[in-house]
């Protein structure tokens, strides 16, 4: 007889936020009259900015016609992509991230439970509490836990990290050595951040320890303050101690859509397997959707205007040959110069035309 993955049986209930919306529904059906403020589930409220619906329909088009039509997406997703992940949000802030480092993927929802699948089922798990759910309950699945304890919910075996009032919402270094650590900034559910001084004694702690940090950075968009990381590995050393998960979904507006992207750096090894050999091995990769990023900030006045003058990055489509040759030659000074003038070059081609009207519908967006 066939046999059962019995740590689901773990699972305290439903995901959260399915609990959640049931327990909304029923009360809205019965009290009709009240407005539900929703505190739920992050979901977007307005629709998708013209830029990424014309993306969208130009992805579609290439479809149906033989010298446009694509196929599966190579390996680790579209280079034109990945190149302009690299410079934009990696080299371009003193990182040095190459393409081969970085995964495109369908979000890092779904990058935070797959990540999973390239460690054993012995390592001890670190989490923030409170934690975003998919952290937790993936390794539960993945049979990384003991039994919950019906008093408080807590899980055997998983190292609890509390983000308190007291604390400052900040998770302070465990007594107990974990394996895998879950970190994310800004906090995804308390709003919470740190400094890059702050976030680089946690790099030195996984170093010391031995220890891979999970880095969920899917909130890197709202960072707005001198002295935040935007990415681990602005922070020393990180390269050997942790994987980032990224999302478009923040910046872009464009949650549920699903894109996303991991990186993990060559220098992350365990005893003398490289991860990153690893995560190529497991994924499994987005096809048509990747082309959407690339064009998706063509009209950066229109974006602005959905999404109340959110700030938004202009992403290029180099040729990843000739972006990784100049990127070698430049100093870090040139690589900024030249970054400016592509983006101020990118923003005089996305201007409207003068005839062009603003929908009623974004108006009243405003």
């Amino acid at each position: 007889m066939f046999q059962i993955n019995e740590n689901y049986l773990k699972l305290q209930g439903s995901y959260l936020f399915s609990t959640i919306a049931s327990k909304v529904a029923a009360y809205s059906a019965a009290h009709p009259q009240k407005d539900i403020l929703r505190l739920g589930i992050g979901d977007v409220t307005l629709p998708l900015a013209p830029a990424v619906i014309d993306a969208m329909k130009d992805a579609v088009e290439e479809m149906a016609h033989p010298e446009t039509f694509r196929g599966y997406a190579p390996d680790g997703g579209y280079e034109f992509l990945r190149s302009a992940i690299s410079m934009h949000d990696y080299r371009g802030r003193g990182a040095d991230i190459g393409i081969d480092e970085i995964f495109v993927s369908d979000g890092a929802k779904s990058d935070s439970g797959n990540i999973g699948d390239i460690f054993g089922m012995q390592n001890r798990i670190a989490v923030c509490d409170p934690v975003y759910p998919v952290y937790l309950d993936t390794n539960v699945m993945g049979g990384r836990t003991g039994l919950a304890d019906p008093t408080d919910g807590r899980y055997e075996g998983v190292i609890y990290l509390p983000c308190t009032e007291e604390n400052g919402f900040i998770p302070q270094f465990p007594s107990e050595r974990p394996d895998i650590i879950y970190l994310c900034f800004p906090n995804n559910p308390t709003g919470m951040t740190i400094t890059k001084s702050e976030l680089q004694k946690w790099v030195d702690y996984a170093l010391e320890n031995e220890s891979v940090i999970i880095y969920d950075a899917a909130y890197e968009a709202y960072i707005r303050e001198d002295g935040i990381a935007h990415t681990i590995y602005e922070c020393e050393g990180a390269k050997k101690c942790a994987i980032e998960l990224r999302s478009f979904s923040k910046n872009a507006g464009f949650t549920g859509t699903r894109l996303g992207f991991a990186v993990v750096p060559k220098q992350l090894m365990c005893g003398d397997v490289s991860l990153v050999d690893l995560l190529a091995k497991r994924e499994c990769l987005l096809g048509k959707i990747q082309k959407m990023k690339s064009f998706l900030l063509k009209s950066s006045d229109l974006v602005d205007r959905y999404y109340t003058k959110t700030e938004v990055r202009i992403y290029s489509t180099v040729p990843v040959a000739e972006l990784q040759e100049k990127l070698d030659k430049m100093t870090p000074e040139e690589r900024a110069a030249a970054e400016a003038k592509a983006k101020a070059k990118t923003d005089a081609d996305a201007k409207e035309p003068e005839t062009e009207k603003v929908p009623d519908s974004e108006s009243k967006a405003e």
